[in-house]
């Protein structure tokens, strides 16, 4: 009984160290950083809500605060209670230790054309351009995929466009990978436990058996 004990705790112990592995491999590879891509630029029709995606990495379960900033002559910060009255926020969102966060306009104005930027930590990402256009006025730049591009770091983007960029696909399918791995070592672990445990019990059975007083005299 003491040996098919000891095989559980070994399993659950081995189960309890692939997780702390994945985890401190996780910590290892983070680092607070801004992940705005050089020339990233919305072109966008007056009048019509606008999400400007800043994302971003850390190394805290808390979510880090990012400022955003609008580059004229001098640095404007935005913050949702002083721009709420004409439409601005600032929403937050997260999965596992990065996150994105939002510069929305509800109803975008010709005047809030410009440079934006985030920050976070003391680290700023790159400049952001806004060009918002009249509704009866045609953009003559089209909007063209970042990975067709000959520069991998150019991005353009329209209000109607809603994919995903690569930075976020990547963070999507890493989370994935590493939820699917914690729960097949899970299931790993408790199948050979289970396993386990049912033959010490068949065994115990057996002993019993044959080591019982009363089924010696009836023999």
């Amino acid at each position: 009984m003491k040996f098919c004990m000891n095989r559980a705790a070994v399993h659950l112990l081995v189960s309890a160290v692939l997780l702390l592995t994945l985890n401190a491999d996780d910590k290892d590879n983070c680092s607070i950083e801004v992940k705005v891509r050089r020339n990233t630029k919305y072109d966008v029709f007056q009048g019509e809500e606008v999400r400007i995606r800043c994302p971003v990495a850390f190394c805290s379960l808390q979510p880090p605060t990012v400022v955003w900033y609008k580059v004229d002559q001098t640095q404007i910060q935005i913050s949702s209670s002083s721009s709420s009255s004409r439409g601005i926020k600032i929403v937050w969102e997260q999965t596992k230790l990065n996150g994105i966060s939002i510069l929305v306009f509800e109803m975008i104005h010709r005047n809030d054309s410009g440079l934006y930027q985030c920050a976070m930590r003391g680290t700023i990402g790159h400049r952001i351009s806004v060009r918002v256009h009249g509704r009866n006025e045609i953009i003559k730049t089209k909007t063209t995929n970042p990975s067709s591009t000959g520069n991998p770091e150019v991005s353009t983007v329209t209000a109607t466009t809603g994919l995903l960029t690569e930075q976020a696909r990547s963070d999507i399918f890493r989370q994935f990978f590493y939820r699917t791995l914690g729960v097949l070592v899970f299931v790993l672990v408790l199948t050979a436990v289970c396993f386990t445990s049912k033959r010490c019990y068949k065994g115990r059975s057996r002993t019993r058996t044959r080591t019982d007083p009363s089924l010696q005299t009836l023999g």
